[in-house]
C-alpha cells in the first residue's frame, strides 16, 4: 500500500514539475537597451587590452575603429539623427536590418 501511495505522489510531483516547466518557458520580451555607460565600459576594455599588447599604429586605430563603425551602424539604423557611413566609406555595405527585434 505505501508503495502505491508513493507512485501517485510520484505522478503528482511529475505533473507538478511538468506544469512549473511549461510555465516558466513563457518569457516576456524586454527590449535590449544598451547606455552610454555600458558602451563606454566596452570601449574602455578595449583600450586595456591594447595598453597590454603591442601594435603597430595602423594596427591599433584599425582595432579602435572597426567595433566604433559597427557601434555608429547599428545607432544609426534605429535613429533618426544619424546617417548610415556605409555610403562614405570605402568598401562599407549596409548592415542588414534585424529581423527580431531582441538581438543584442
Amino acid at each position: 500500500m505505501k508503495r502505491f501511495k508513493f507512485m501517485k505522489f510520484n505522478k503528482f510531483g511529475f505533473v507538478l514539475v511538468g506544469l512549473m516547466m511549461i510555465h516558466s518557458c513563457h518569457t516576456e520580451e524586454v527590449p535590449i537597451e544598451i547606455t552610454s555607460n555600458e558602451y563606454y565600459s566596452c570601449v574602455d576594455l578595449v583600450t586595456q587590452i591594447m595598453v597590454h599588447d603591442i601594435f603597430s599604429p595602423p594596427v591599433a586605430s584599425r582595432i579602435y575603429v572597426y567595433p566604433n563603425i559597427a557601434a555608429f551602424e547599428i545607432i544609426a539604423q534605429g535613429s533618426n539623427t544619424y546617417n548610415s557611413l556605409s555610403g562614405q566609406l570605402t568598401d562599407l555595405k549596409p548592415i542588414p536590418k534585424a529581423i527580431n527585434k531582441a538581438i543584442n
